[in-house]
């Protein structure tokens, strides 16, 4: 649409400014969850709630603000595969690909850049198709567009046996106070 052609939100001397916020994104994140106090106890959120409480935090906040962040990181990748990507929205655009971000996370062990390499693999999986194409390489586009899903059936069976998520994700906590 017309908001993309800004030049303070669409792209900057060919480069998409989304994009670069995202890759920015990833190390900031990484260190505010290994190096801040505030990344300790969301992280001790996760695997042990009345830690968090007696060291003052509380871990309903923290969890909510988690949800928040997550969410807007969220809406941000849907309005960009709407507007930069596709160029328009329509139903089921992401096409399962919810499941595929459970298996990245359980692949990278739950740590954000263990993440985004899984997130890379996953990409380049997606990208063999057009390359397959462009060399043409005659392989079925169906076998192409289901390889990535496969790939994440296959992490998390092979590699999902060792990861551990945070032992209270998904266990409400209700405050002692």
């Amino acid at each position: 649409g017309q908001l993309l052609s800004v030049p303070i939100i669409g792209k900057w001397y060919g480069f998409d400014a989304v994009i670069g916020f995202m890759i920015l994104a990833i190390p900031t994140t990484a260190w505010l969850l290994r190096s801040t106090g505030w990344g300790l106890a969301l992280r001790a959120a996760g695997e042990y709630p009345p830690a968090v409480e007696s060291s003052g935090f509380s871990t309903s906040r923290l969890r909510y603000g988690a949800c928040l962040i997550g969410g807007a990181f969220g809406g941000l990748a849907g309005g960009y595969l709407a507007l930069g990507v596709a160029g328009s929205f329509a139903e089921n655009m992401t096409a399962g690909r919810g499941f595929v971000a459970i298996a990245m996370v359980t692949f990278g062990r739950w740590h954000p850049l263990g993440v985004v390499a899984a997130a890379l693999l996953i990409g380049f999986v997606e990208s063999l198709q057009y390359w397959f194409q462009g060399i043409g390489l005659n392989v079925p586009y169906q076998l192409m567009t289901a390889l990535p899903y496969v790939i994440a059936l296959l992490v998390l069976v092979f590699v999902g046996k060792g990861t551990q998520a945070p032992s209270a994700l998904g266990v409400p906590y209700r405050s002692e106070r």
